[in-house]
């Protein structure tokens, strides 16, 4: 390995740009440049980032360049090429994703984050499909470079700049390849006849082998499905993406993860239905059947963390409804804890649990793996440090472990609770000896209740904010424009559609954050050593009717 470096998120594809999509990382030589090679990456949450290699003492040293988050939910990304679309000697990114989205950014030469609207976007078409594969070359017309995309079920076509292309004016409209005929009509008729013929017999000498074995059982072995599951920062919500090679008839969830929610469903017109076993709560069922012909699904789900279980899905064709293709999804304690490449931790008020015992660091490694998500199943360094952010609540974790002793640190009790009982459950069974020490900061728990302030107030304030909808697109109507608006109102009328459905799951996201003030209460008290269920029901009354950090502060403390 000649250099690594830690990014925001698992890395799907990268791709060299600038100067370095033509010279690309190569053996370092006396005559090397010393100039930095550009990096350019993609990640399953769909954030775009650069990196700058930079050559020094016989290797690289990477370095972090500009990243930008994705901030419309768009899906993550599969592949990146840089080219010249525009024709104006700077190269763009094209970027696949795994919701069909081809966009093309404009060059960029800045570092840190992007914010608003982050990259330049060009140019965006949306297929169907998954987009697999992409590539930018020369294809109908010697002077332009077109990009060649093939997706999921193995289509391929052409984005065909127009020949006057300028900077900011979009890409043409798709066209789809198809082969010359290099025969005249008559003769290929026959051939293709011929081998249609031909086709029948290997299906029928088939048919025979299998002995009357159904033609749909046995057509269910074609069935192949592609599937993601992803964390949504922007929301805190786990995201999963199916892709068939058929139309979709049906999808159907079974889980055994307590308080999983199925919010929505997109890229295909579903009804849900949820139906849940009074016997045992935890148990829910829900059936989408597809209305559209599409061969794709999104489908949002919540669910707070230290729920534990399993998620079964099956994937059920339109035109086959007797096979299906399972699919098993597994939650983690952490579950809503989103990898970072870098933190300064200086100065804050961590709570800190040690383990130390006999044990190595890939125990230790898998111990991480079973609590956190995002987490490579290989390790490199006799000490290993990962840092997490809450999407939900915003605290960090911080965890440093090596053979024979493990740090854990972060603002949130519950966090640390969590850990130690993963930890302490997975020593017992294999009788591994361990022992934990824990230091809790009292003021975290003021800073977590800041933290969660914010969050509360908008939930409430949504009501209101809705309201104004109708009122406000009325005016602009009127005022033809939004000059006149201040940037609160402005904000309201450019976010209706995000409001409108955040008050629609307004009661489920404020409980799921009293859940989590109530779980940091009790973990609270329980290093204490002491059982505080007796005073949740109090907590809750004053949780909902005023949120005030000061009282809360003392009632937590005292």
């Amino acid at each position: 390995m000649i250099s690594d470096i830690s990014v925001n998120g698992p890395v799907m594809t990268v791709e060299c740009y600038g100067d370095t999509a033509q010279h690309p990382l190569c053996p370092l030589t006396s005559t090397t440049s010393l100039n930095p090679r550009e990096i350019v990456y993609g990640t399953s949450t769909g954030l775009v980032g650069q990196l700058n290699a930079t050559a020094q003492d016989a290797s690289y040293v990477l370095q972090r360049g500009w990243w930008a988050h994705n901030q419309s939910n768009r899906g993550g990304i599969q592949c990146i090429a840089a080219a010249d679309v525009t024709n104006d000697g700077v190269n763009e990114l094209v970027v696949g994703r795994d919701d069909g989205t081809v966009e093309v950014f404009a060059g960029m030469a800045r570092s840190g984050e992007l914010v608003g609207n982050g990259l330049n976007c060009l140019h965006t078409t949306q297929t169907r499909e998954c987009i697999t594969n992409l590539a930018c070359g020369s294809i109908m017309s010697p002077n332009i470079n077109e990009i060649v995309v093939s997706t999921f079920s193995g289509k391929v076509f052409c984005l065909s700049p127009e020949a006057n292309l300028a900077r900011g004016r979009s890409v043409g409209s798709a066209v789809v390849l198809r082969p010359q005929a290099s025969e005249p009509a008559s003769a290929r008729f026959k051939s293709l006849t011929k081998d249609i013929e031909s086709l029948k017999e290997k299906v029928d000498k088939e048919r025979r082998l299998v002995g009357g074995v159904s033609d749909l059982l046995h057509e269910s072995k074609q069935i192949h499905v592609r599937h993601t599951f992803t964390l949504h920062p922007s929301d805190s919500t786990q995201v999963l993406r199916i892709e068939c090679d058929q139309p979709l008839g049906m999808v159907c969830i079974r889980s055994d993860v307590p308080d999983l929610e199925v919010l929505d469903s997109f890229d295909n017109d579903a009804i849900l239905a949820v139906s849940s076993d009074p016997e045992n709560p935890t148990t829910m069922l829900c059936t989408l059947r597809c209305q559209k012909d599409s061969p794709k699904i999104g489908i949002k789900m919540r669910c707070g963390e230290k729920r534990v279980g399993s998620i079964s899905v099956y994937v059920v064709p339109k035109n086959n409804d007797l096979c299906a293709k399972v699919i098993t999804l597994q939650i983690k304690p952490l579950c809503l804890h989103q990898r970072l490449p870098s933190l300064d931790v200086a100065g804050r008020h961590l709570n800190e649990l040690t383990i130390t015992g006999a044990f190595s660091l890939s125990e230790a490694h898998a111990w991480i793996l079973l609590c956190l998500p995002d987490v490579s199943e290989h390790y490199q360094d006799n000490e290993v440090t990962l840092l997490f952010k809450s999407t939900l609540i915003d605290t960090v974790l911080v965890c440093i472990y090596r053979p024979g002793s493990a740090v854990f640190q972060s603002y949130s009790i519950s966090t640390i609770s969590t850990i130690k009982e993963v930890i302490s459950r997975e020593a017992t069974s294999k009788m591994t000896r361990i022992s934990s020490t824990f230091d809790i900061k009292p003021q975290s728990i003021e800073q977590v209740l800041r933290f969660v302030e914010p969050k509360i107030a908008y939930q409430r304030s949504l009501g209101q904010k809705v309201e104004l909808i109708d009122a406000l697109k009325e005016i602009t109507l009127q005022e033809n424009g939004e000059e006149w608006m201040s940037d609160e109102y402005a904000s309201i009328l450019r976010n209706a559609d995000k409001l409108t459905l955040d008050l629609k799951n307004q009661q489920k996201s404020l409980n799921l954050l009293y859940n989590v003030l109530i779980d940091l209460f009790l973990d609270k008290w329980r290093f204490a050593g002491r059982n505080m269920s007796n005073r949740v029901d109090s907590l809750k009354a004053m949780l909902e009717s005023n949120y005030d950090v000061a009282t809360l502060s003392r009632f937590y403390l005292d």
